[in-house]
């Protein structure tokens, strides 16, 4: 049985719309010939790749609608007026919920002409102003129902869906980033201020790195970053500090704290690894 969903924004007691039934609107995927990891913000996915969360079901995040057995009689038809009040989709199909975030792009209003089977007999008809929602070709998360596993390529469309899941991506706050950028081993330009979205990513997770740490082992992540970034960073060898007056020099180190930097056994030719992946 396959059914089509609408979260209706605002609606907090039933929430849930049918749009149709017996009809699956995604392509169905078999996760079982796809290659998928666990969900890691520092690895870039190849395109056959998706991120996996095991065990949903356990998370705060997971939604109601996962969690119980799901019966297309427990939702209403969903009316003409709630069609640009929907939040997201879910296509319930194979066995597995298929879903889709819904932005305001995501609505076309079109003069369109529609051709096939149409009522009274008609092959084509011209349609004014039709409202559209447009559907991916590949939805933005898939539960598996089997192996209680959400699917997914980008966290941050299914940050809509399920409330909570961003706390898997965090940036660092303005006080971590202040406190990051007073350490002893950095020496801050007076005229470097804003730090971008993706060093605050970095930076998060640069301080649970260096957190975990001995003072020695901070020292040779520090020389391993000059051996390998000296035109690119300066480094102070006396006060062994970085010069941080940029962003490109800033990301330049948290890179190297990532120990992203490496040198190919053939060739001996240094690399900037721009994914990282645990074997």
């Amino acid at each position: 049985m396959s059914c089509l969903l609408a979260k209706i924004k605002r609606k907090r007691a039933e929430p849930y719309r049918k749009i149709t039934s017996d009809k699956a609107v995604f392509n169905a995927i078999d996760f079982s010939t796809i290659s998928a990891i666990p969900y890691s913000p520092d690895y870039k996915l190849d395109e056959d790749e998706w991120f996996k969360l095991e065990n949903f079901d356990k998370e705060s995040y997971c939604l109601d609608l996962l969690k119980n057995k799901f019966d297309s009689k427990d939702h209403n038809e969903i009316t003409k007026s709630e069609f640009e009040e929907i939040s997201y989709l879910v296509s319930v199909q194979n066995d597995s919920f298929y879903l889709q975030n819904i932005t305001p792009s995501s609505f076309l209003r079109l003069k369109t002409i529609f051709y096939g089977e149409l009522d009274l007999g008609e092959v084509s008809k011209v349609v004014e102003n039709s409202k559209q929602i447009v559907l991916k070709k590949v939805p933005d998360a898939v539960y598996e129902v089997s192996s209680n596993t959400l699917f997914f390529k980008e966290l941050s469309p299914i940050t809509k869906i399920f409330d909570g899941i961003g706390l898997l991506y965090k940036d660092a706050t303005q006080a971590e980033v202040d406190t990051f950028l007073q350490q002893g081993f950095i020496k801050k330009g007076n005229d470097y201020n804003k730090v971008s979205d993706l060093n605050r990513r970095l930076i998060k997770v640069a301080s649970d790195t260096l957190s975990l740490l001995s003072l020695q082992e901070q020292q040779q992540i520090f020389q391993y970053v000059d051996s390998y970034c000296a035109n690119d960073i300066i480094f102070d060898s006396q006060t062994k500090q970085f010069e941080i007056n940029s962003d490109k020099d800033l990301k330049t180190l948290l890179y190297g704290i990532h120990q992203r930097f490496y040198t190919t056994h053939l060739g001996q030719e240094k690399r900037l690894a721009n994914s990282i992946k645990k074997l």
